[in-house]
This record gives C-alpha cells, sequence and structure tokens, in this order.
C-alpha cells in the first residue's frame, strides 16, 4: 500500500505514490481531475437502463 494523504489528495501527490509503487502515470492526466466525474457520468446520459439514484450517496 502507498498512502496518499488528505482528503481529496492533491493530484501531485497521486502521481508521486503512482510512481513509488513502479506506475509510470503521465501528470498530464491529472490536470482536469475536477472535470473526470462529469466526462464519465455523460456517458450515462439519456441510456434507460442507468439508473442515477443507485449511484448516489445521502
Amino acid at each position: 500500500m502507498t498512502a496518499v494523504k488528505a482528503c481529496p489528495p492533491r493530484p501531485s501527490d497521486i502521481v508521486k505514490a503512482l510512481h513509488q509503487a513502479g506506475i509510470d502515470a503521465d501528470p498530464g492526466l491529472f490536470d482536469n481531475i475536477d472535470q473526470l466525474p462529469g466526462f464519465f457520468m455523460a456517458r450515462y446520459r439519456d441510456r434507460p437502463e442507468f439508473e442515477e439514484s443507485f449511484f448516489r450517496g445521502e
């Protein structure tokens, strides 16, 4: 296990931890990390088999 402190962790700390674990992650992947949830959710828009309420914490 490689710990990454803070919640949420800084993208640079995530990249550092991945590199320590031997994973050659491109730091550029984390440049727009805040936009990723919207990017992935857009894939499910207008799909009748997707029920958004199953993926919410209340």
